[in-house]
């Protein structure tokens, strides 16, 4: 696209200048303009090139970031400000720290070795918008306009603040205010928390290692629970060889091992077969040993561990029964590991665990700061930086890999994004290796008992099934081992995937990704894995209803319950609970069974739309639309006109609603529940279709029709009076009229 002319140019600056900075946001026409213009990537190169030789470094700081750190603008509240305020209300103080010439001196800076400058450029970066700031830039350059990008900092009363990095020629006072994506946070620190960044990674990690062995008590099992792995890789010697652990002294003893994750990849390399067995227990040929092995064998000798776990090379491959009954074996595996080492970035074994890129990569630093002559230490960070350096990582793509990480008591994720330590009590990087203010592991959740919470599950099943399986039937096999430990912690029933204790709400899942698979398995197909009732049998994220923070306990958040669940039967394949499924069937008792034709109302290519498709309903008054969430492609044209059913499960008061909701409705109520189409099968036997969410007032937002004055619920509540009773006993296994809450009388049998 041409560039601007100067007229034009000239305007768009004008309207620029004269725009307040708390109000531009990247969807503002000024910004949106800016994808037109092209960058010459050449040109900026050779920009930052020139700039480099010019900048001082000295102590990691430039000699920018030193003066502005020399004179930092504001401390943050004392403890003696309590008595000021005493309400609480602290109000917010923020300033301008200093300015820097261009994101071209920035990165130049960060290139000569300034902490503090890498930490802007990546927050740059991480914001994605580098290119924006480096279009203005380009903008302001034509026009004979000096750049400059203000740092602006914000304090908060408890010791901490943010830091954002204003656009070219900006300023604006908040940071969670316009643009401001390049922003981090900070934290007072004493001095003794300071860490020297003479230490090497190795050096770091022993001490890690170290720390944690020695004083976090959830981290460190009892070694008298632990077994041996059947198979091990032994790297003492320089000769690295398969092992058989029963063959060892002491086989009845703890071991100290190392355990490897990491993605498999299409390219082939050597494994563990009946073929080469027996020459692999002598010795593993080192040019047959891909990168990612080699990496993970020198760091485990940087740790001083002889021995160490790798799935390729300890489990027999071309075996079945090996391979079934070392995967049930996984949880002590990994449970029992010393360390797990994470190739968190590599794609496949080839790719390697150093892969660090910048040199000047930086997501932390610790810094002196100076205000009025006083000296206080500070730790910046990124709030998000535990999920992109572990959460968003190649690795978490690979459904094994998150069970890997959630059983080991420690890991060391390798990636580009540097070393990252996660215990259950810590989470550390090289950048910080010391303290780092993150959100709490995954590990916690599942490990420590106070930390417990019952959405862990939930959050766990949408990073799940965002990952990847070589082979669906290896959905509940690689979920078992941390579904049997959840099972040790909390005493609940493992149910297909889901929970005895709420299984009612946790039916209520909902696919996100409903066209991304076109078909559900049937029971009798070869790639069936899971019952309909279950999420397990989608592909796909998948997201269980909206919690309420201020409530723990799920039966608080939805205290209406429209059916009950009294029976669960499950048969598996082997002789384990957690593992694969034959068969699974939920019977459950409900108080409402509505019948409905499917419509397929949405409109061709309308991805806007939550609700694609709605259950048309005859009353007396003439049809009504419900709106519905079909699960899969299939079965929305399959049953286009059919006869399906709804089932409310859970309903609960809306506390989503705020005050200044356009559509505020403060008395909302909501059912959940299930869409079912008959199997013809057996009497009272359906299969999960979908999903609904029906609300008393309209949510347009979610579907497209809410703006029907027959709101759902309302509609709903009118077809349960007027067809339900007839149809549930038309329709049901039986009818029963002793069940201890008497409107829960209809059985049907879901599978």
């Amino acid at each position: 696209m041409a560039a601007l002319d100067a007229q034009a140019l000239r305007e768009w600056y004008d309207s620029y200048m004269a725009a307040d900075g708390e109000d531009l946001n990247l969807e503002d026409p000024l910004l949106q303009g800016l994808s037109s213009d092209s960058l010459d990537t050449d040109c900026i190169e050779q920009r930052i090139c020139d700039l480099a030789p010019g900048i001082s470094v000295e102590d990691g700081h430039c000699s920018t970031c030193r003066h502005m750190l020399d004179n930092w603008p504001l401390f943050s509240y004392s403890l003696q400000d309590l008595d000021q305020y005493p309400d609480g209300q602290f109000p917010w103080k923020s300033a301008t720290a200093g300015s820097y010439q261009n994101t071209a001196s920035i990165e130049a800076s960060a290139r000569q070795g300034c902490k503090f400058c890498a930490l802007l450029l990546q927050a740059l970066k991480d914001g994605e918008v580098l290119e924006t700031f480096r279009r203005i830039e380009g903008r302001l350059d034509r026009l004979g306009e000096r750049a400059t990008a203000s740092l602006s900092v914000g304090t908060m009363w408890d010791r901490t603040g943010r830091v954002w990095l204003d656009l070219p020629n900006k300023l604006s006072t908040r940071s969670n205010s316009g643009i401001n994506t390049a922003k981090f946070s900070f934290r007072t620190i004493a001095e003794d928390d300071v860490v020297s960044e003479d230490q090497g990674i190795f050096e770091m990690a022993n001490c890690w290692l170290r720390t944690c062995c020695e004083s976090h008590k959830s981290c460190n099992p009892d070694v008298e629970s632990l077994s041996r792995p059947t198979r091990l890789v032994s790297i003492a010697n320089g000769k690295p060889r398969v092992e058989i652990t029963a063959d060892m002294d002491r086989p009845g003893q703890p071991l100290r091992y190392a355990t490897l994750s990491y993605c498999w990849g299409t390219r082939p390399f050597i494994k563990l077969t009946k073929q080469n067995f027996q020459g692999l227990t002598k010795v593993i040929p080192t040019e047959d040993v891909p990168p990612i092995f080699a990496d993970a064998v020198t760091i485990a000798k940087a740790l001083e561990i002889d021995y160490i776990w790798i799935d390729s090379l300890c489990i027999v491959q071309d075996d079945d029964d090996d391979w079934r009954k070392e995967a049930d074996r996984m949880q002590a595996v990994y449970s029992g590991s010393y360390v797990n080492i994470a190739a968190a970035s590599a794609t496949d074994v080839y790719g390697g665990c150093f892969v660090k890129t910048p040199s000047y990569f930086r997501d932390g630093v610790q810094v002196k700061v100076t205000v009025d002559g006083t000296h206080e230490f500070l730790e910046f960070g990124r709030v998000d930086t535990y999920d992109r350096s572990v959460i968003d990582t190649h690795l978490m793509t690979r459904g094994w890999a998150i069970q890997e990480k959630l059983l080991a008591p420690r890991t060391l994720h390798f990636g580009s994004r540097g070393v990252f330590w996660e215990c259950r009590e810590r989470i550390l990087s090289e950048s910080l290796p010391k303290r780092l203010s993150l959100p709490g592991s995954f590990n916690c959740l599942v490990f420590g008992n106070h930390n417990w919470k019952e959405n862990f599950w939930e959050q766990l099943v949408m990073l799940y099934g965002a990952a990847n399986l070589t082979y669906r039937q290896d959905r509940f096999p690689a979920l078992a081992g941390i579904a049997r430990a959840i099972a040790k912690v909390t005493g609940d029933e493992y149910v297909a995937g889901l929970w005895r204790r709420n299984i009612e709400l946790h039916l209520c899942w909902h696919s996100l990704e409903t066209r991304k698979m076109r078909r559900r398995p049937r029971v009798d197909d070869a790639d069936w894995v899971a019952p309909s009732w279950s999420w397990a049998s989608m592909d796909g994220v998948v997201q269980y209803p909206r919690h309420n923070d201020d409530l723990d306990d799920p039966a608080e958040q939805y205290p209406d319950r429209y059916a009950h669940v009294f029976d669960t039967e499950m048969t598996f394949s082997g002789p384990r609970p957690f593992g694969q499924l034959r068969r699974g069937v939920v019977y459950l008792r409900c108080s409402v069974i509505v019948a409905g034709r499917l419509r397929n109302t949405k409109a061709p290519n309308d991805f806007q739309s939550y609700f694609t498709e709605s259950v048309s309903i005859d009353f007396a008054d003439g049809p009504k639309l419900l709106p519905v969430d079909i699960d899969c492609e299939y079965d929305s044209q399959e049953y286009e006109g059919q006869v399906v059913y709804l089932v409310p499960l859970v309903g609960a008061k809306d506390y989503g609603w705020s005050e200044t909701d356009e559509y505020a409705c403060p008395d909302d109520h909501f059912q959940l529940g299930l869409v079912l189409r008959k199997t013809n099968d057996a009497p009272g036997e359906f299969c999960r279709i979908g999903f609904f969410e029906f609300h008393e007032c309209p949510r347009p937002w979610i579907w497209a029709n809410a703006r029907d004055p027959n709101k759902a619920l309302p509609a709903f509540r009118q077809a349960i009076s007027e067809t339900s009773d007839a149809t549930a006993r038309a329709v049901c296994a039986e009818v029963v009229s002793n069940t201890e809450v008497p409107e829960e009388k209809y059985v049907i049998t879901l599978v």
